[in-house]
């Protein structure tokens, strides 16, 4: 097997449309992998549609600030989501684990209730990212490490974009990007100390929401890493979105690059792979 290339679309379970613009981008298109989310209204469908997509790779996109809890756990539900629903704010959540020990257990056993969720709904994942990323900001790397660990899931998302030149990019994304960048160096001590396994290279964070294949090209094209993850946010447009997201509208714009000749042609010119997490460990 030569360099592999892992196309991932965040998000299935957002929203029956989200869900349906994910699976199209996957039967018509080069989405290899998704992670799905199980506090999202769109959760059970998005298991529904996997049925029908035996070779799409399945990972768990944690969160702590979308939808509500599935633990089952009261006093965990109450703790984290008082109003029943997760906040919105990551700094919000760093603020609430660096002062609660509590509050840090109950965010451990929520993350650990979506993985089963999965289970118990047949779907075994292949890797964890989260959204919002903050899988990479300590406490939270430690803890998703434990509980990839603890579920024995082998692979975990590795933020650390490098930089393309080419193309305007927001000063915002820049700052995403360089934040996720130093965030995930320290956390990839975490993850490969519990034995946890990420692609070489990463793309997607600084194009989040405005979509360029000139972008992925260069990157493809200069890349030297053996595996990449692309993060990917395709989708179609919620009529009543499902919460609050900055992505509504880029979400149909990427499916319909995802599912084009021009980027099917991009990745087999590119000499990557399409692959799935897994492959990472075979």
């Amino acid at each position: 097997m030569g360099r592999l290339l892992i196309v991932n679309a965040d998000d299935l379970g957002w929203s029956v449309e989200v869900n349906a613009g994910i699976i199209a981008s996957h039967v018509a298109g080069v989405v290899s992998s998704v992670t799905l989310t199980a506090t999202m209204p769109g959760a059970d469908d998005a298991v529904d549609r996997l049925k029908d997509c035996p070779e799409l790779g399945v990972g768990v996109h944690l969160t702590l600030t979308a939808g509500k809890p599935v633990c089952s756990d009261e006093s965990v539900r109450a703790r984290l989501a008082p109003g029943g629903d997760f906040g919105s704010s990551l700094l919000k959540l760093l603020v609430c684990a660096r002062r609660s020990g509590s509050w840090r257990e109950a965010a451990e056993a929520e993350l650990s209730a979506q993985v089963q969720w999965l289970l118990d709904r047949g779907i075994k994942p292949d890797h964890v990212d989260s959204h919002k990323h903050f899988h990479v900001v300590s406490p939270f790397s430690g803890m998703v490490a434990r509980v990839a660990r603890g579920f024995g899931i082998a692979c975990v998302r590795n933020t650390c974009e490098r930089r393309v030149r080419l193309g305007n990019v927001r000063l915002s994304a820049r700052l995403r990007r360089r934040l996720l960048m130093h965030w995930g160096k320290q956390a990839s001590k975490v993850f490969a100390g519990q034995g946890l396994v990420s692609p070489g290279a990463f793309f997607g964070i600084a194009d989040t929401g405005r979509p360029s294949v000139a972008r992925v090209k260069a990157f493809l094209e200069t890349c030297r890493a053996g595996s990449v993850e692309w993060m990917v946010h395709p989708g179609e447009l919620e009529p009543t979105p499902s919460a609050v997201s900055r992505l509504g509208a880029s979400r149909p714009v990427e499916k319909k690059m995802l599912t084009s000749p021009e980027v099917r042609a991009m990745i087999a010119e590119s000499g990557f792979e399409l692959v799935r997490y897994q492959e990472l460990t075979a």
